[in-house]
């Protein structure tokens, strides 16, 4: 495979996932809207695979960020499961999991969380697609972020 996407992942457990909306709207809600960003995501990976025959020929990572749930929805698909490298703040665990997974010949990797309503198959194909030219592409987001992240070195 020379080409890898990686999705960060959590396990949607009460008090773990979307803190921020927990605080106005609760643990369960938050645990709801995380779930179905999180089918949101796997939707579009799907589609994807469906529309773009060159990424049926590419590696699936799912990093986790709290552990390793082998019977979760990403069961069954084919994906790797790996965890998030044990390091304090998002950064550093993104730099590790692109090391990774460039140190396993992969010439191109983008990375993507879980969480992102504005995410599109096309986003994805676009985004392997431009690495072929550049050395690193950003998917902006509206909030001055970015939603998608790819690079072919560190």
């Amino acid at each position: 495979m020379n080409c890898t996407l990686i999705v960060f992942v959590k396990n949607p457990v009460r008090g773990k996932v979307k803190t921020r909306v927990a605080a106005t709207v609760g643990d369960e809600k938050a645990v709801e809207v995380y779930t179905k960003l999180l089918n949101h995501t796997k939707r579009v990976i799907y589609e994807w695979f469906l529309v773009d025959e060159a990424a049926q020929k590419k590696k699936v990572v799912i990093y986790y960020g709290d552990f390793i749930n082998p019977q979760d929805s990403w069961s069954g698909l084919g994906f790797l499961k790996k965890m998030q490298p044990n390091v304090p703040d998002l950064g550093a665990r993104m730099k590790a999991a692109f090391e990774e997974e460039l140190n396993e010949n992969t010439e191109r990797v983008v990375i993507v969380g879980s969480d992102c309503l504005a995410l599109r198959a096309h986003h994805l194909s676009q985004a392997f697609s431009e690495l072929q030219q550049h050395d690193i592409v950003l998917g902006p987001a509206d909030d001055g972020g970015y939603y998608l992240l790819g690079m072919k070195q560190m």
